[in-house]
């Protein structure tokens, strides 16, 4: 017992001890986190929205879409496309070429969602 208390105390140390190094890549992946937080909430909210069918069989939320099912397809589009891209970044966070490419991709993915999202609420 008193050796695995030893034990804690070491590794305790060693991780208190070990500084930590901040990088300008750490700040960049504020960026991609920040992207997959906003995807993920508005696919999150998407689900509490209220839904009808249309003609074509089509479900279209009533708030903000009502009548244009191909302005919300794509909204759905970049959403999905925008979170794929953060996502990617942070897990390819070692190789910053790839990781660049991906955090560009999600900016452009959820600039273009923000911007179907307007055109649907102001015609």
């Amino acid at each position: 017992m008193e050796y695995s208390g030893k034990i804690t105390r070491l590794v305790i140390k060693i991780l208190v001890s070990t500084p930590i190094k901040h990088t300008e890549r750490s700040s960049l992946d504020l960026i991609s986190f920040n992207n997959l937080i906003i995807s993920s909430a508005a696919a999150a909210l998407l689900s509490w929205i209220p839904f009808e069918e249309n003609a074509d069989g089509n479900r279209v939320p009533t708030i903000i879409f009502k009548g244009q099912p191909t302005s919300f397809h794509a909204f759905v589009f970049f959403l999905m496309f925008g979170f794929s891209a953060s996502f990617c970044a942070l897990v390819s966070y070692n190789r910053p070429k790839v990781a660049k490419f991906f955090r560009s991709g999600s900016i452009i993915f959820l600039a273009s969602a923000a911007a179907v999202l307007f055109y649907a609420a102001f015609p």
